[in-house]
């Protein structure tokens, strides 16, 4: 099967291709640039894979949550490849995608992963990886004010990693944040998108691309931040 992935829901432009046991992967930070860059880092991959875009048996795409834009842009770009190839799209969580890279590389059996909702929120999702080396969700994807996830994770013994608390460091020191940032960790790759698609989704779970939704979680985008 080949399969392309991408994720936009983040500051990452993160683009792979499988192919005959091989993958192909693209991924940068480049903030606001997405319009830009994903088109030509897809033509780059599938130029590197050999491949053209009709030999695509699927699409594979992080739904978020995260930027909203970000994740408008990834999934037009997706919808209207699906679209023009006659194929479907496989849609994955993007925190699931960051989960499964944190605990494979470090070892860890459960991990807790927060990224920025911004408006001083953050999205909080609890994860552990099973015998098959395989993710398993322990809590859904929620959205929490910055000092409600520090209440309720500060002092916990739970492995933390995400991007959620960019600018409140001085308010975390109580939580475990073993995996360092610094790392690039918190940003979804394409890599473990197709990973999952692979292994646990599967092309039973792909979508029309007419049917595709994102998880926003949040659904006032425009409302006041929270203290």
């Amino acid at each position: 099967m080949k399969l392309l992935a991408l994720d936009t829901s983040s500051e990452a432009c993160s683009v792979a291709i499988s192919s005959k046991g091989k993958i192909f992967e693209s991924h940068f930070i480049e903030a606001k640039s997405h319009t830009r860059v994903l088109l030509p880092a897809i033509t780059a991959m599938l130029d590197v894979a050999r491949l053209n875009m009709d030999e695509i048996d699927a699409v594979v795409l992080g739904i978020g949550p995260g930027s909203f834009v970000g994740m408008r842009i990834g999934a037009s770009v997706a919808q209207g490849l699906a679209f023009a190839s006659n194929i479907k799209i496989i849609p994955i969580s993007s925190m699931e995608t960051i989960a499964l890279e944190v605990m494979l590389i470090h070892n860890l059996s459960e991990i807790v992963v927060m990224q920025n909702a911004r408006m001083n929120e953050v999205y909080v999702g609890e994860y552990k990886i099973c015998a098959d080396g395989l993710t398993e969700i322990i809590t859904p994807v929620k959205l929490q004010t910055i000092s409600e996830s520090i209440s309720e994770y500060s002092n916990q013994k739970k492995d933390i990693v995400g991007i959620g608390f960019s600018g409140h460091y001085d308010s975390i020191k109580n939580m475990q944040f073993n995996v360092k940032l610094e790392e690039g960790f918190g940003y979804p790759r394409a890599s473990y998108l197709l990973n999952l698609a692979e292994q646990k989704y599967l092309i039973s779970d792909a979508v029309e691309p007419e049917n595709l939704t994102l998880d926003y979680i949040r659904q006032e985008v425009a409302s006041k931040p929270k203290s």
